[in-house]
């Protein structure tokens, strides 16, 4: 069953950037890890096979819930692979499970990704890593998908691959995964606030173009679940 961000002050924290503590040479020992190739890339010329591009601090949540702090992450959507540094800033990818991850960027705003193995009990959930984007009765989740084409280029003997991101939702709602076709699918799964539903996506223009149409529509309906 999946544990909510707020079990995390009853887990064991190892802050790896805390210098009196130096945990990070055990870390290796823990998630283990395999040398990143950047060979492994170099002919995408478009998109990014990674959540973000560039390296972000983060936490990482093993299953038995010890929570590590200040790792510099990236995770490969693609292969559902995660990356972290070890204390010489080497790329490593983490060889065990790990059950979730958070990651903050420049701004401050994070980011929550939890592995489809530890997402529910009665429906299984898409392979992969997913985004939690909401909390409460009804847990919306985001699963940025990858694909990747190749392309030989006129006169080339050499292949370009481009990589685009499309998002599917999916729904956490007593214990059932559900994949959403679209935002007007929302309202179907909780028939006794259909209406209001209905009423919140016309009053408030919602298009089910963006994530953040999403959100809106699943955080309105946790509003009316707990009145």
């Amino acid at each position: 069953m999946l544990l909510s961000s707020l079990t995390m002050a009853q887990q064991r924290v190892v802050d790896v950037g805390k210098e009196e503590t130096s945990p990070l040479s055990g870390l290796f020992f823990v998630l283990g890890g395999e040398p990143y190739s950047f060979a492994k890339y170099v002919r995408v010329v478009e998109g990014s096979p990674f959540f973000n591009e560039d390296w972000q601090l983060g936490s990482m949540v093993l299953p038995g819930g010890k929570r590590y702090d200040s790792i510099e992450l990236k995770i490969d959507l693609l292969t559902d692979e995660v990356h972290y540094k070890d204390l010489k800033g080497n790329p490593l990818i983490a060889t065990t499970r790990i059950r979730e991850i958070w990651l903050k960027d420049e701004s401050g705003k994070r980011y929550h990704f939890v592995h489809y193995s530890f997402i529910g009990t009665g429906t299984a959930a898409t392979a992969g890593w997913h985004q939690m984007l909401t909390e409460g009765s009804a847990i919306l989740f985001g699963k940025p998908v990858k694909e990747i084409t190749e392309v030989k280029p006129y006169g080339s003997s050499v292949s370009e691959q481009r990589i685009t991101t499309l998002t599917r939702y999916f729904i956490l709602h007593d214990n059932k995964f559900t994949p959403l076709k679209s935002l007007n699918s929302i309202p179907e799964l909780f028939p006794q606030k259909a209406d209001q539903l209905k009423q919140y996506i016309s009053t408030n223009k919602l298009k089910g173009k963006s994530a953040g149409d999403y959100i809106s529509l699943v955080t309105y309906y946790n509003s009316l679940a707990v009145q």
